[in-house]
């Protein structure tokens, strides 16, 4: 069995302050989630080969202080969409947990997957 872990709280914040460069409409960083995801899971001898499992670790919403600007509010709306299109596209679960960020999801999933093969992204 493999499984693939994401970060996806990560992945999506790297994508929507891309998308802000390229254009600052909610569909492009919903796309840049997809096209990262889509990339990696592309039957490819150089890439993955197979996943049977996905999960999606997204922060929780009691944050740690770090001293950084907040975010605008179209930042978690993106964000809202980005989760329900990925639970609809790929039938994953999108795992969060109030106290917890993305990256203690993905290690807690890590930790206790019995896969043979663990990709974490």
């Amino acid at each position: 069995m493999t499984d693939m872990i994401v970060d996806a709280n990560s992945l999506y914040a790297r994508s929507w302050f891309a998308a802000q460069r390229i254009n600052p409409d909610q569909s492009e960083a919903v796309r840049l989630v997809l096209q990262t995801l889509l990339l990696l899971l592309s039957p490819r001898t150089d890439r993955i080969e197979h996943v049977d499992r996905l999960l999606f670790g997204w922060d929780g919403t009691k944050k740690v202080e770090k001293n950084r600007a907040d975010k605008p509010p179209e930042y978690h709306e993106t964000k809202a969409i980005v989760r329900d299109v990925l639970a609809f596209v790929f039938g994953a679960p999108n795992v969060e947990h109030i106290d917890y960020e993305g990256d203690d999801i993905v290690a807690t999933a890590v930790y206790k997957t019995k896969a043979d093969i663990v990709y974490v992204v």
